[in-house]
C-alpha cells in the first residue's frame, strides 16, 4: 500500500487513539493476570499448576480464533468485536473465585477461547481504521502501549498478589476488561470504518490488487 498524501501520524488518528486507550487498559490487565495465575499457585506451594493452566489458556485461544475466522464473513469486524468482548468479561468474572487446580484451568478455558475471538475481530478493527500504508506501524504502537502497561500491570499484579491476596490481584482482570469494553462501545462511532461487512466483489478486488502489487 502506498501512503496517501493527506497522511497524518497515526497517534492524530481518534479511532487508533481509541484503540491505544482501550489497549492500556488491557494490557495491564492482562500482565496482572499472568502474574497473578504463578504468584497464587506458589502461595497455595502448587506451583505445578501454573503450567496446565496457561496450556488450557493457550489451546482454546486457537479455538476460539479459528471459529472467530470461520464467522467473521458474517458479520462486521465492529460488531464482532463488541459481542466476543462482551462474552471475554463475562468468562473473567468468577476468575477470583476459583482455586489454581482443577477450578481454575476450567474457567481458563473459556477466557482462552473468547480472548482468542477477540483478537482476530481485534485486529480486523485495526485493519479497517488504520491509515493505508501503515499497517506494520499501526501495529507496532498498540503492541508498544499494551505491552508497555502489561508491564506495569505485571509489578503492580504482584505487589498486590503479596500485599493482599491473589485473589484482588486476579481480580484486576475482569475489571480492565469491563474498561475497555466500556471504552469501545462509548467510541464505536469513531470505529464505524470497521463496522461494514465486505462484499463478494470487494473480496475480489482485494485479491486482484494483491496479487498485481506481488508481481
Amino acid at each position: 500500500e502506498k501512503k496517501s498524501e493527506s497522511h497524518i501520524a497515526i497517534w492524530r488518528l481518534p479511532a487508533m487513539r481509541l484503540l491505544m486507550l482501550e489497549a492500556m487498559f488491557v494490557g495491564f490487565g492482562w500482565g496482572a493476570f499472568d502474574v497473578g495465575i504463578p504468584a497464587f499457585a506458589t502461595l497455595e506451594k502448587i506451583p505445578g499448576w501454573s503450567g496446565p493452566i496457561f496450556a488450557c489458556l493457550a489451546i482454546t485461544s486457537v479455538a476460539g480464533g479459528l471459529v472467530a475466522g470461520l464467522i467473521s464473513r458474517k458479520t462486521s469486524a465492529l460488531k464482532g468485536l463488541l459481542r466476543t468482548y462482551s462474552l471475554w468479561m463475562i468468562a473473567t468474572l468468577p476468575l477470583a473465585l476459583t482455586y489454581p487446580g482443577w477450578s481454575m484451568a476450567f474457567i481458563a478455558l473459556f477466557i482462552g477461547f473468547f480472548g482468542g475471538a477477540v483478537q482476530v475481530f481485534y485486529w480486523e478493527v485495526l485493519e479497517a481504521v488504520r491509515p493505508k500504508g501503515t499497517a506494520v506501524s499501526a501495529l507496532g504502537w498498540i503492541w508498544t502501549v499494551e505491552g508497555s502497561f502489561m508491564a506495569i500491570g505485571a509489578a503492580a499484579g504482584g505487589v498486590v498478589s503479596e500485599t493482599y491476596s491473589p485473589q484482588v490481584g486476579l481480580a484486576i482482570m475482569p475489571s480492565m476488561i469491563f474498561i475497555g469494553l466500556i471504552i469501545l462501545s462509548i467510541g464505536r462511532g469513531r470505529l464505524s470504518a470497521a463496522n461494514d461487512i465486505p462484499t463478494d466483489d470487494e473480496d475480489l478486488q482485494a485479491l486482484e490488487n494483491n496479487s498485481s502489487n506481488d508481481k
